[in-house]
């Protein structure tokens, strides 16, 4: 019945495989340079050494510089075009007058603020050294340098990140979507009726709905990870030669976590109208919450403490740590753990729940 409705089931891998090579063809690590900008109120030579200071910033990327008057310049901040802009005052650098420059930020970008504010220090520590006509041997190049060393991480980036984490989100939509909406149909329209006069029990039918579906929910994630490796050029396994394996492992117990409150869902919903808001209130906090996107060390303490203990938290860190870091599913008994947990906590409920009509 399941493998008839081709449409779900390609559905059900497109939506996911969309999600995962738009966010991750888009480059979100790549450094966005501030935008600031310039009114030169002095037009002199110093004020002339600042901008070229900061036009070279621009030249590598760095950062983009808009000229204009105070007037233009603070409405382009509070519109948003730019992230700060500064006045030069007149008589910029006279040796009589203690020079400031005014800078205007937007409080909403405290990175943009944090680069500009770096970049600001070093171009006037450059315009001083070099209008002070300081000899090499006094500047702090000749006292201090910083030496550049490039290593070899296991990190992988965003790209790395996301592919585990969009795989398991396809296996909680397949597990809790695919099972609610068909057996509702089948629900309403009396199939489970008819087959509730045949010798089989609730038990038979929640196992084999179970397994249809987790083949699916394999091949799936396996595709997932391929398409992950192939396009976006993520690695797998760290040398790991039993990472499929483990992976199939770990995909079967969150593919029946959420099979199975999909089931105990369908069980309890009188009709769709009953069961899409319910599935959707369980869903959508998870995929927010649980690590699919962004790691939890961004959100709060307080989110922190309830979300490490969601099944697509356990279910999404579990794919990571074999997926990316090679790390044998021995290795990670606390997550496993939990799945295993969510898993019974789901059967009693999908048992208990199930209704023939």
């Amino acid at each position: 019945m399941y493998y008839r409705n081709r449409t779900a089931i390609v559905w059900s891998l497109v939506f996911p495989l969309i999600i995962m090579l738009t966010f991750g063809l888009f480059n979100f690590e790549k450094y966005n340079a501030p935008k600031l900008g310039i009114n030169d109120l002095s037009q002199n030579k110093i004020s002339d050494l600042m901008i070229e200071s900061l036009v070279k910033y621009q030249e590598n990327n760095i950062l983009k510089i808009n000229f204009g008057n105070e007037t233009e310049l603070s409405k382009q901040l509070k519109d948003g075009k730019i992230d700060a802009y500064l006045n030069i005052p007149k008589n910029f650098g006279n040796i009589d007058e203690n020079s400031k420059v005014k800078v205007f930020f937007d409080d909403n970008n405290p990175e943009e603020r944090s680069a500009i504010e770096i970049i600001l220090q070093k171009s006037i520590t450059e315009i001083f050294n070099e209008i002070s006509n300081i000899p090499n041997n006094y500047k702090i190049e000749s006292r201090f340098e910083i030496t550049k060393v490039n290593i070899v991480t296991e990190s992988q980036g965003f790209k790395g990140f996301l592919v585990p984490g969009i795989a398991a989100m396809a296996i909680m939509q397949t597990g809790l979507f695919s099972v609610v909406f068909t057996l509702i149909k089948f629900k309403v329209q009396g199939v489970l009726r008819r087959l509730n006069a045949t010798p089989i029990g609730s038990s038979h039918f929640i196992i084999g709905q179970l397994i249809t579906r987790i083949i699916v929910v394999i091949i799936q994630t396996y595709i997932l990870i391929l398409v992950g490796i192939l396009v976006l050029g993520v690695s797998i396994g760290q040398e790991n030669p039993l990472v499929w394996v483990e992976i199939a492992i770990v995909s079967f117990l969150g593919g029946s976590i959420f099979l199975s409150f999909g089931l105990a869902i369908s069980g309890w919903a009188k009709d769709e109208n009953t069961a899409a808001p319910v599935t959707n209130l369980i869903a959508l906090p998870m995929i927010f919450l649980s690590g699919v996107f962004f790691p939890l060390s961004v959100m709060p303490d307080w989110v922190i403490s309830f979300a490490k203990y969601l099944p697509l938290t356990f279910l999404a860190d579990s794919l990571r740590s074999i997926a990316l870091y090679g790390l044998s599913i021995t290795d990670i008994i606390y997550e496993i753990i939990g799945l295993l947990v969510w898993l019974l906590i789901s059967l009693i409920l999908a048992i208990k729940t199930f209704k023939w009509e």
